[in-house]
């Protein structure tokens, strides 16, 4: 069946994919539990009653001390007690503590921690919600979304080409798109991120990866994400003859991580819908969805939708869905998603295709003919009956989602069973009776790549009507 292409640059975009969440008991558990927002917490309970502090809002340099110890928020890689000792004590600013300064900072910003009039100590939400999971929740999606911005701003500094794109979000967004447990290569959600912007070149990408990796391993400690290193093996993988530096960093969305880039899409306006919600929308409202869906969201939302009815009732509420003449993009994904189930209808869509008005006929023969399944003599009859309509479809709905991607599809010939056939179909565009069937021809004039092909549509163009004769009209006599 039909190719599901589909532009990969995020900003053609509507719609973030369907995702299921985890119940929100789990949710709240790895929530708290999460490195960075567990050293807030902390921190804010150790701050009562009160802890003198900085004009910056930050803890004087003997309370530092004094929570580095209570807290166990020694640098990672100082293991051995005399060690911390002689650190602890040639501790100069609170600057020099990230594991304490950078959790506290997170505090205070979420209101965790009131640290006004030169004393800090825990907020009255603080004291107020502690224990209540909505406001775990909240303080942690505010947590993401700060380390967030925190994250960009750094990555602006180091690296100024990816500051328009603010890479760490799209990555961040990209990581969403793929399915549960993809483990996507980090140079890959970095190219993807740059698209559309004005550096795409591979000294920009190398620097922004670079620059990248230990934000986004920093942000790991939210919870959100995991960043997969080369393990031993990779750097010693004689059996591939791959060099090591082939061995990229995998990076994984958590649930959680999903649970808090839905927060922040939301946020910024973009939907993004629960497979729970998607399940029960109309044939109508679905079929309009899946334009704004990316690649893999498109799989996930008609997954989603066709199993939860069977076939027969899929092909009974998409067929009224698609009858206007003029909804040729509802018929072109109506029929990709009755492909999936396509060999459970066959007698249906063959009933179709005779008794249906001409737009729900093509959709059904297009099903049909994709489908593999008709013995030669009604594969031709169905391509002869239906397949102009349906290749006005084809080329109308591509149209809408750009020149790039009608050219993309016309140069692939496997990209629908209709554009092996469009020598044979083009001349019957115009006695299909389609409306945008001059459109469509024109549009193949000018973007199919078969120059043969291109110059039968040309040819094929409706000249515009005659002008009317009329007698000339005679002014007054002078």
């Amino acid at each position: 069946m039909p190719s599901h292409h589909t532009s990969s640059d995020p900003q053609h975009r509507t719609s973030a994919r369907l995702v299921a969440l985890q119940p929100e008991e789990l949710l709240v558990f790895e929530a708290a539990h999460s490195p960075l927002m567990a050293d807030a917490l902390n921190l804010a309970l150790w701050s009562a009653p009160t802890t003198p502090v900085t004009p910056e809002s930050m803890p004087e340099l003997a309370m530092a001390r004094e929570a580095i110890d209570d807290l166990g928020l020694w640098p990672r890689e100082i293991t051995c007690e005399e060690s911390r000792t002689l650190w602890l004590q040639s501790l100069r600013s609170v600057s020099e503590a990230p594991r304490l300064a950078i959790p506290w900072r997170a505090a205070v910003h979420l209101n965790m921690i009131d640290a006004s009039a030169g004393q800090a100590r825990p907020s009255r939400e603080l004291e107020e919600g502690f224990d209540e999971p909505g406001q775990i929740m909240h303080w942690w999606a505010g947590l993401l979304s700060w380390a967030v911005d925190e994250s960009d701003k750094v990555l602006t500094t180091v690296v100024p080409e990816a500051a328009g794109p603010r890479l760490v979000s799209r990555v961040l967004h990209g990581l969403y798109e793929t399915l549960d447990g993809s483990r996507p290569r980090l140079e890959d959600l970095v190219a993807d991120g740059l698209a559309g912007s004005a550096h795409t070149d591979a000294l920009t990408r190398q620097r922004a990866q670079e620059a990248l990796l230990p934000l986004l391993q920093w942000l790991s400690e939210t919870g959100a994400l995991e960043v997969h290193l080369p393990g031993p093996e990779a750097l010693d993988d004689r059996e591939s003859g791959r060099p090591c530096s082939e061995h990229a960093h995998l990076v994984r969305l958590t649930p959680l991580g999903r649970f808090g880039v839905r927060h922040l899409l939301l946020a910024e306006g973009v939907p993004a819908p629960l497979i729970d919600d998607y399940a029960d929308v109309s044939a109508e409202a679905f079929l309009d969805s899946l334009p704004g869906f990316s690649q893999e969201g498109r799989l996930v939302a008609v997954d989603t939708w066709m199993s939860a009815r069977t076939p027969a009732e899929a092909l009974r509420q998409i067929g009224p869905a698609v009858e206007s003449p003029g909804l040729a993009l509802r018929r072109v994904h109506a029929a990709r998603a009755l492909d999936t189930v396509g060999s459970e209808l066959l007698a249906r869509l063959r009933m179709l295709t005779r008794t249906a008005p001409d737009p729900v006929a093509a959709m059904a023969g297009h099903v049909l003919l994709a489908s593999g399944t008709l013995p030669a003599e009604q594969h031709e009859k169905v391509l002869r009956e239906q397949g102009a309509w349906a290749a006005v479809d084809l080329v109308a709905a591509t149209a809408l989602e750009g020149e790039a991607e009608l050219a993309c599809v016309l140069a692939d010939p496997g990209a629908d069973v209709l554009t092996l056939n469009l020598s044979f179909l083009i001349p019957g565009f115009v006695a299909s009776g389609h409306p945008a069937a001059a459109a469509a021809l024109q549009a193949l004039a000018d973007h199919h790549p078969d120059r043969t092909t291109a110059d039968l549509a040309h040819r094929c163009v409706p000249l515009p009507p005659p002008r009317p004769w009329q007698r000339r009209r005679r002014g007054p006599a002078q």
